[in-house]
């Protein structure tokens, strides 16, 4: 690739469609500006590796009560694993007369700081609500899925979860 008069690195102006995905050019969402003499494919492996260690968890209800943190015990990372989370589900049960709840998929770490993890759902009376995560996380030992209650009325709510991990020793 030709330099400039300077020694510099030509600057890219476009690129053909198609080729940042290819080359995997991208950094933290931009363009890059300027293209190095070596261009080297490279190909990501960690999903190939994480589907050994991939299982789903379904976690029991937990009731509900008031607006804060519920934890799933069944979602709680043990001592010596680190967990990515690639799905993460909360559900409520159908809600009765009188009752409304909004809420989000989280998690916690240390039993002490909520990480969001998705949107909050709301559902009121014949409803369920259902928020899911929209990203993709890693969860360290002694973190926990869990959800956020925002709003409750005429509670308590049953709250379920399933999540699909790849749990790895560390």
């Amino acid at each position: 690739m030709a330099r400039g008069a300077g020694g510099e690195l030509p600057q890219v102006s476009t690129l053909a469609r198609g080729l940042l995905p290819l080359l995997g050019l991208q950094n933290f969402g931009e363009n890059p500006r300027f293209l190095s003499d070596v261009i080297a494919p490279s190909l990501d492996l960690f999903d190939m590796l994480a589907v050994t260690a991939r299982t789903t968890i379904v976690a029991a209800n937990v009731a509900a009560a008031a607006v804060g943190g519920i934890v799933f015990p069944e979602l709680l990372v043990p001592a010596g694993e680190l967990w990515w989370v690639e799905w993460y589900n909360v559900r409520t049960a159908t809600l009765g007369a009188g009752a409304a709840i909004r809420l989000r998929p989280s998690y916690t770490e240390n039993s002490l700081t909520s990480v969001v993890l998705g949107n909050a759902a709301s559902a009121a009376v014949g409803e369920q609500a259902r928020p899911f995560m929209d990203r993709r996380t890693f969860v360290v030992a002694g973190g926990q899925l869990s959800a956020d209650v925002e709003a409750l009325t005429a509670g308590p709510v049953n709250v379920s979860a399933a999540a699909i991990v790849a749990r790895f020793r560390i």
